[in-house]
């Protein structure tokens, strides 16, 4: 889990770096956040997500 949250550290520190701003960048992460959570939802509701297997 450390090395994904180190990983999100290093694009928003060089996103800031290059220029963005601040708050527009974790708008955009939001942003995604939402697409992948109505994508998931979509495909929940369309019975379209597999299912565990009992093993």
């Amino acid at each position: 889990m450390m090395v994904i949250q180190a990983g999100a550290s290093l694009v928003v520190g060089s996103l800031v770096e290059y220029g963005f701003a601040f708050d527009r960048v974790y708008q955009g992460f939001s942003i995604v956040l939402l697409v992948i959570f109505l994508v998931l939802l979509g495909l929940y509701s369309t019975n379209r997500l597999p299912e565990r297997t009992k093993s």
